[in-house]
């Protein structure tokens, strides 16, 4: 195991002795998306676990002074099953109490853009969908993902 630090952008860095069991790194051609997450499952020494999770825009609105910023969050999950809630929301009573929001830093298009609203919403679907798809990757190469996560086809 290794000492690891990650840093996060609302807080002091986070320390720790862990391995990386699982990773799900941005897209090959970033140049292609404005928004998209990235995901670090850690192992504690201690059993815990740890979450990085990266919010990453390259959006910027030409002169109308909005900008996104990109965002990094860390969690501690005390075991497997807290490292699913916070990912996906379910939880044994079906709660989304820990979820986390892949929207929460996305500023979106300015106000007064034709369809506004229909946009917006449009981009807050498309950003949940790609973040769905990742925490499906993350949970599946940690080997947690089980039948409660599949979508049967």
């Amino acid at each position: 195991m290794d000492r690891i630090t990650l840093r996060q952008t609302d807080g002091r860095p986070v320390g720790f002795t862990g391995e990386l069991i699982a990773e799900v790194p941005g897209p090959e051609d970033p140049g292609k998306y404005a928004r998209w997450h990235e995901f670090k499952l850690y192992r504690m020494e201690s059993g815990k676990y740890v979450v990085l999770i990266s919010f990453r825009t390259t959006a910027v609105y030409g002169g109308s002074g909005l900008k996104e910023e990109s965002h990094d969050d860390v969690f501690v999950c005390e075991d497997a099953d807290d490292v699913t809630s916070l990912l996906t929301g379910f939880t044994e009573d079906d709660k989304e109490d820990d979820r986390y929001d892949p929207n929460q830093y996305l500023v979106g298009f300015p106000v007064g853009v034709q369809d506004y609203e229909k946009k917006q919403e449009r981009l807050k679907d498309q950003i949940a969908d790609s973040y769905g798809v990742g925490v499906g990757q993350l949970l599946a190469e940690a080997g947690m993902h089980d039948d409660g996560f599949v979508e049967e086809l």
